[in-house]
């Protein structure tokens, strides 16, 4: 274990959890959450850190995606630094999250079963819901693979939901391994997956970030730049972050995927863009959900 409020400067590959007693936990329903840089009253803006793969395909025992992997860890870390509130939660079932409350034995966590996005769905808005209430009336969904479905499919149901969206590693090409099974079912799901990756990347209103590598074959930046350009502002309100990761040696392609070794890149990126867009509103009213 670790002091919470400090990122370790050597990390731990194991899970690292904090347990229900530690300053600024929180319970959303069934999330467990951690609140970092809360202000007395709210703030102009404020970020929700929406984790990735939950574990649906057998990735629960790696802990890479929970709140407190070291990816996610970096992003946070930026963030407090910066001076930016943010919530930072994971899935029912693990970490944060795990029946019983807070563990760091993978052994006791459940990922949550595969293919109903509505409950993920309802996952993204309560913590938003709970940081807009708390935090401030303008929130950014700060998002790592799967987590920038949810949050961007949330956006585009509600207009207004979110005041900025980051992706990081969105993994659009996903959909390609339910395809690839040829059993007709999976082909319908990655069909399906693959429609709400091009809405999210089409249709999102708010200033958004994409965050990726140039070197991650799950992230293509040349299928996504077109999708991007279909979008109302054809464009003109995303930001693109792309790491250079030539050069690096002794890498697996889920090592591009996870931003192996550039964590702290991403991280700054993510913060830059949020610091950005607060200077944006900076005296804009908030926008309301519907809007």
């Amino acid at each position: 274990m670790f002091d919470f409020e400090e990122l370790p400067k050597e990390f731990n590959p194991e899970p690292l959890l904090v347990d229900e007693n530690h300053p600024g936990f929180v319970k959303i329903g069934d999330l467990g959450a951690t609140v970092h840089n809360r202000p007395e009253g709210k703030a102009p803006i404020a970020v929700v850190l929406v984790p990735g793969n939950p574990g649906i395909q057998g990735l629960i025992k790696t802990g890479v995606y929970h709140a407190q992997a070291k990816n996610m860890l970096h992003i946070r870390d930026e963030l407090e630094k910066a001076g930016l509130p943010c919530l930072s939660f994971d899935w029912p079932g693990i970490g944060m999250s795990a029946v019983g409350g807070p563990t760091d034995d993978v052994g006791k966590w459940k990922a949550p079963a595969a293919g109903i996005d509505e409950f993920f769905l309802k996952c993204v808005a309560a913590a938003v819901e709970w940081a807009r209430e708390n935090l401030s009336d303008n929130i950014v969904a700060c998002c790592w693979n799967i987590g920038g479905y949810y949050a961007g499919l949330q956006e585009i149901q509600k207009p207004g939901f979110l005041q900025g969206f980051v992706s990081v590693s969105l993994a659009y090409n996903v959909y390609l391994q339910y395809i690839m099974t040829e059993d007709p079912l999976m082909v319908e799901c990655g069909n399906q997956v693959k429609k709400v990756y091009d809405d999210v990347l089409s249709k999102v209103k708010c200033k958004s970030l994409f965050v990726v590598g140039n070197l991650d074959s799950m992230t293509p930046i040349h299928k996504m730049k077109p999708l991007i350009q279909k979008r109302p502002d054809k464009g003109e309100n995303i930001d693109f972050h792309v790491i250079d990761q030539k050069g690096a040696s002794g890498l697996t392609k889920d090592d591009y995927f996870r931003m192996v070794g550039w964590e702290k890149d991403v991280g700054l990126a993510c913060a830059n863009f949020v610091q950005k867009l607060q200077v944006d509103l900076d005296g804009a009213p908030a926008r309301s959900i519907g809007a």
